[in-house]
C-alpha cells in the first residue's frame, strides 16, 4: 500500500511539472560570453537571457556604480530585446552588457535579475580570465613609442580632388583616341556650306558696277560695251533664275519663254532692253547717254519684280566631307601622338596621386 502512494505521487507530480500552465510560471536565467579570456583593456559582451512569463515585470541590473564585480567595469548596456513564445504566453528577453577589466586575474562572473520584485540569478556561472600583455623584457629596444595624435579621417583637400579629374579626363581622352584609331572607318569632318548668292543680288550688283562705270565715261564704244554687258548681266539672271539657258537663246525665244513668268509690264521692260541692245548690236543703232540709263533702270526693275526670295536657301548648310588620303593619315597621326601624350601623362599623374596620399596617410 505504501508503494502504491509513491507511485500516485509520482505520476501526480510529472503531470503537474509537465503542464503548460505550470511550465508558464517558470523563470529561467541563463548569461553566456563572447570570451572567456581577454587581455587588460580588452573589451567583451555578456548576454543575458530571461525566460518568463508574458505579463511578468522583468528588471535587469544596471549597474550605476559602473561595476559588475569588483574588477570587472560594465561599459554599456544594450536596449531589451523581447521574443514571443507559445502564442505570447511566454517571453524571452535579452540584454547585453559590454565588459572590461584592467587588472588581471580570474573573475567568477553572475548576474541576478529581478521578475516580479523576486530576484532570480542565472543557473550558470561564467569565468573570465583577464591576463596581462606579454612585454619582452629581454629586448626593451624593440618597443614602440607613443605616437601623436593623428588625423582619423581622410579629407579630400581641392588640390587632390582637382589632380583626381585631371587623371579621369586624361585616361578617358586616351581611351576615345584609342577606341577611334581602332576604327577602320575614313574620317569624316562636318562643315557649314555657305549658299550661293541669289541671282536678283548679283545681278543688281553687276547693273550698279555698269552704271558706275557708264558714268565715269561716255564714249560711243564704251555705251555700246556697256548695253552688251547688260544683257549678258540680263540673261544670265534670267538662267539662274528661271532655270532655262537665256544665253543661247535669240530675244524671241527669251520672251517666248517668260510669257507664263511675271507680269506684262515687267516683261514688256525686258522686251525693250533686249530689243534695243538688238539694235545696238546688229543695226549699228547708236544709244544716247539718256537712253542707255534708261536700259539700267528698265534692267533693275524686272530684277526687283521677278526676283525671288527663300529664307531656307539664304541659311548655311552642314555638309559632311570625307578627308583626303594625305588628311586621313595626319589626322590619324595626330591622334596616335594625342593618345600617348595624355597615357604617359596620366601614369604620371597616377604616381603624384599616390605619393600625395601615402604622405597623408603615413
Amino acid at each position: 500500500m505504501p508503494q502504491r502512494s509513491l507511485l500516485s505521487f509520482l505520476f501526480l507530480f510529472l503531470v503537474l511539472y509537465l503542464s503548460p500552465e505550470v511550465r508558464a510560471q517558470s523563470v529561467v536565467v541563463e548569461t553566456q560570453l563572447d570570451s572567456t579570456a581577454i587581455l587588460v583593456g580588452e573589451q567583451v559582451r555578456l548576454r543575458a537571457r530571461v525566460s518568463c512569463d508574458a505579463h511578468a515585470k522583468v528588471a535587469f541590473p544596471q549597474f550605476a556604480e559602473g561595476q559588475l564585480t569588483p574588477g570587472v567595469e560594465v561599459l554599456s548596456v544594450s536596449p531589451i530585446d523581447t521574443t514571443w513564445l507559445n502564442d505570447k504566453k511566454r517571453c524571452e528577453l535579452t540584454c547585453s552588457y559590454l565588459l572590461t577589466s584592467f587588472d588581471s586575474a580570474l573573475y567568477q562572473l553572475n548576474l541576478t535579475v529581478e521578475v516580479n520584485g523576486k530576484p532570480y540569478q542565472s543557473r550558470n556561472t561564467l569565468g573570465l580570465k583577464v591576463s596581462n600583455v606579454a612585454v619582452d623584457e629581454q629586448h626593451p629596444d624593440q618597443l614602440r613609442p607613443a605616437h601623436p595624435p593623428t588625423e582619423a579621417i581622410f579629407v579630400w583637400r581641392p588640390a587632390l580632388l582637382l589632380w583626381c579629374a585631371l587623371l579621369w579626363m586624361l585616361m578617358a581622352a586616351a581611351a576615345l583616341l584609342a577606341l577611334r584609331l581602332s576604327r577602320k572607318q575614313p574620317i569624316t569632318r562636318r562643315i557649314k556650306v555657305k549658299p550661293p548668292t541669289p541671282p536678283h543680288v548679283v545681278a543688281i550688283e553687276a547693273i550698279r558696277s555698269l552704271r558706275q562705270e557708264q558714268e565715269s565715261g561716255g564714249e560711243e564704244e564704251t555705251q555700246k560695251l556697256h548695253i552688251m554687258r547688260l544683257t549678258d548681266v540680263l540673261r544670265t539672271y534670267i538662267n539662274d533664275r528661271f532655270g532655262f539657258n537665256a544665253r543661247e537663246m535669240t530675244t524671241a525665244e527669251i520672251l517666248d519663254a517668260l510669257r507664263s513668268h511675271g507680269d506684262a509690264q515687267a516683261l514688256d521692260e525686258l522686251r525693250e532692253v533686249l530689243s534695243t541692245a538688238d539694235l545696238i548690236k546688229f543695226a549699228r543703232h547708236r544709244a544716247t547717254l539718256i537712253e542707255s540709263d534708261r536700259m539700267l533702270l528698265q534692267a533693275t526693275d524686272y530684277v526687283q519684280t521677278t526676283r525671288h526670295i527663300d529664307p531656307e536657301a539664304e541659311k548655311p548648310k552642314e555638309q559632311i566631307v570625307v578627308l583626303g588620303d594625305v588628311a586621313q593619315q595626319r589626322v590619324r597621326r595626330f591622334f596616335k601622338v594625342t593618345a600617348i601624350v595624355c597615357l604617359v601623362s596620366g601614369e604620371a599623374l597616377f604616381f603624384y596621386i599616390a605619393y600625395l596620399l601615402w604622405l597623408n596617410f603615413f
